[in-house]
């Protein structure tokens, strides 16, 4: 074992976690020390051995000292593993299915039976089509080696209607499964449709038996790959009311099996933060801080979902603000700096994923807030994270955007032309030039030399012209991307409708 590596399970315990910890210690192990020596390393911002050696030069245990540290991490994931074991239900059906095994190969063919019963208990509440097929092809071995006119009988009245519909349902699994792959690689690549070519390719996709015919759907998975196969589709056409709508069947989905909730708390925090974002841009106020109070209030079991949770109630927030009326704004100037803070805290410990998601969120509202020189240094927070033009492909060509209008706000005049350039250059490259794009260069080129008493004028047609071209439904997709800084507003002293 390293040095670190104690110090590093215990700083990635949860409160609760540690609590358990402790109980099970005191429990289990007469020797207190090892808890004592637990609150010393947890209490220590920064690893100090020769702190912790001081501090119990007389114990014992200090003696051997490696030895005392190898003990107490082996107690701990000894803790974690009866932690999960009593709170997770997919272990739970694991060590049911371990132990059924393990009492067939026994020929305690009954007690075998019994853990199968209760791991059949379990497909069903969480609606398991490929684990229930385990269950019952287990219980069929048995039942042959037990009683052979039995398990014919079982098999013939029971297992084969289940099986082949079991069967059916995996099948429509893999096939749906495969479908929310392709539409989701889709939607995460290029966003909203800003072409027809876009809009065809997708629907092609979508001309498929399952996606026309949902009542055939059975099994959980496959009803919830729809759901998201569905969103993401009027996602990309922009059309929020059906997106809230399949949003909120997905939630509504997972409250008639609330012990995958604790399974899949990040998915469930995913689908909450989604329908705060539509009610709050749509300002259907009361659905919103329902959703964002569910959202807050989700049960978290580990760190990791813990942060994760957190995240996207914090990104809700943000989202809140962002769609806050403009006469309102004023009033909530001083909830900027706390809301940074916050977000500062999380940002470090986050997937690259869903860093680069934040970081957007948290530029939308800074522009918005006309805080330039903080959104600029979160913009190069953006652009300098690994892989973004990969990761996050729909928020880069606007990103490049909003980092012109900061520099602009900033009157950073000397680099702005070659910025300017550089940004159409990129989006040349990556197939992002589209008709906003080019409008949006071709004036700002315009304004980095233009006298100031000439700007507002050259502003004034740069909005004009780009809401002629988001006539086009394509073309509007994208103006909402650019509406979200309100940055027009500014300079025009009133509201577009985009939002709305």
């Amino acid at each position: 074992m390293k040095k670190k590596d104690l110090y590093n399970l215990i700083h990635a315990l949860a409160p609760a976690e540690k609590k358990f910890f402790k109980e099970y210690a005191s429990q289990r192990h007469k020797e207190t020390n090892y808890i004592r020596l637990f609150d010393a390393i947890a209490n220590q911002k920064e690893f100090d051995e020769e702190a912790l050696k001081s501090k119990f030069k007389d114990e014992k245990f200090i003696n051997n000292f490696h030895v005392a540290k190898g003990y107490l991490y082996n107690i701990i994931l000894e803790a974690l593993r009866n932690m999960e074991l009593h709170g997770n239900i997919v272990i739970e059906y694991h060590n049911l299915m371990s132990e059924a095994y393990l009492l067939f190969r026994k020929q305690l063919f009954d007690l075998a039976l019994g853990r199968l019963d209760k791991a059949l208990e379990i497909c069903n509440r969480m609606d398991w089509p490929v684990h229930k097929k385990e269950v019952i092809f287990l219980k069929l071995r048995i039942l042959n080696r037990k009683d052979l006119v039995y398990a014919g009988k079982y098999f013939s009245e029971v297992c084969y209607p289940e099986l082949l519909d079991l069967s059916k349902a995996v099948r429509q699994l893999i096939e749906i499964r495969q479908m929310h792959k392709r539409i989701s690689f889709v939607a995460n690549t290029n966003g909203r449709f800003r072409t027809a070519e876009d809009e065809e390719l997708v629907q092609k996709l979508m001309d498929n038996d399952l996606i026309n015919q949902p009542d055939l759907i059975k099994s959980f998975d496959s009803i919830f790959a729809y759901y998201n196969i569905m969103a993401y589709f009027y996602w990309m056409k922009n059309d929020l009311k059906n997106t809230f709508e399949y949003e909120e069947k997905k939630w509504l989905l997972y409250k008639n099996y609330p012990d995958r909730i604790r399974e899949n708390v990040q998915d469930v925090s995913t689908i909450l933060y989604n329908l705060c974002q539509i009610s709050f841009v749509n300002f259907w106020n009361e659905k919103a801080h329902y959703y964002l109070k569910l959202l807050e209030d989700l049960p978290v079991s580990t760190k990791e979902d813990r942060l994760f949770v957190r995240n996207k109630y914090i990104r809700a927030r943000l989202v809140q603000l962002r769609s806050l009326e403009l006469h309102h704004q004023d009033k909530y100037q001083h909830l900027i700096h706390p809301f940074l803070k916050e977000i500062n805290s999380v940002l470090p410990q986050l997937e690259a994923i869903e860093r680069l998601r934040s970081l957007y969120e948290t530029i939308i509202v800074l522009i918005r807030f006309s805080h330039f020189t903080e959104a600029l240094e979160y913009i190069n927070r953006f652009f300098l994270e690994p892989d973004v033009e990969d990761l996050r492909p729909v928020h880069y060509p606007f990103v490049r955007i909003f980092n012109l209008i900061c520099h602009y706000e900033l009157k950073n005049t000397e680099i702005l032309m070659n910025l300017i350039n550089t940004t159409q250059y990129s989006l040349k490259k990556r197939g992002k030039f589209f008709v906003l794009e080019k409008i949006f260069i071709k004036h700002f080129k315009r304004l980095v030399n233009t006298p100031s008493s000439e700007k507002r004028t050259i502003i004034e047609e740069l909005y004009n012209n780009l809401c002629t071209a988001a006539e086009d439904d394509y073309e509007k997709n994208g103006m909402k991307f650019i509406e979200q800084i309100a940055w027009f507003n500014k300079y025009l002293g009133t509201s577009s409708n985009f939002f709305k």
